[in-house]
């Protein structure tokens, strides 16, 4: 297999190209062909192809070509490992416990008391200025539904002096029970700033909300 790949431009590139998820998977399908042609030995589903591969490179000798190959592959793999530690890094998803406790001291905490009905009152959907009624009600009160088994919500107005606490839309806070001082919420404001990942995020989202489907479990007995 060694000197098959070795001789075949083709696969040597996908090899010094396997860093990438992608590439090593076609890679790793081409090994697999090569060992079923070769071999008629059946070999676990489970077993790792690539990496036997690059094993198997360690403990012999081999072609120039493959060792540049091989040389790329490890670059590639070492530049991919350090811009995922830097990106970890970016994201302060690499805090230790003394890091987190330090972040999260410079939150604003609030402690807050049930009220004795729950306000907005569950149920509704609720804005609290009356373009954004206007814009919506046709749509929530007479628009097509995806699932007509879900009963239509209707509008209501936020009495804002009617809550507790409001939170602008700049400001971080830790909200606890004042009966037990569980966490009911937490806001964290621009906890990631890197545009590239926001970016993702919201495109991620943005797709899925296009593709959104009504799921409807059936059995047949």
């Amino acid at each position: 297999m060694i000197q098959e790949v070795a001789h075949d431009a083709k696969l040597a590139a996908l090899l010094s190209k396997a860093a990438h998820p992608y590439f090593r998977a076609l890679f790793e399908t081409a090994l697999i062909g090569m060992w079923k042609k070769h071999c008629s030995q059946k070999e676990p589903s489970s077993r790792d192809y690539f990496s036997d591969f690059m094993k198997f490179c360690s403990c012999h000798k081999v072609t120039s070509d493959l060792t540049k190959a091989l040389d790329s592959f490890h670059a590639g793999r070492k530049a991919q490992r350090l811009g995922k530690r830097k990106l970890i890094e970016q994201l302060r998803l690499d805090l230790s416990d003394s890091g987190r406790i330090a972040f999260l001291s410079n939150i604003k905490k609030v402690t807050l008391t049930c009220l004795p009905s729950p306000y907005p009152p569950k149920g509704y959907w609720i804005y609290t200025e009356d373009a954004a009624h206007d814009c919506w009600e046709d749509w929530i009160l007479y628009g097509h539904q995806a699932d007509g088994r879900i009963p239509r919500r209707h509008l209501l107005k936020i009495d804002v002096s009617s809550l507790q606490l409001v939170i602008s839309e700049t400001e971080s806070c830790i909200i606890r029970d004042a009966k037990d001082s569980s966490i009911v919420a937490v806001i964290i404001r621009n906890f990631c700033n890197h545009d590239e990942v926001l970016s993702w995020a919201n495109s991620v989202v943005c797709d899925v909300v296009q593709k959104k489907k009504s799921i409807r479990v059936c059995f047949n007995l």
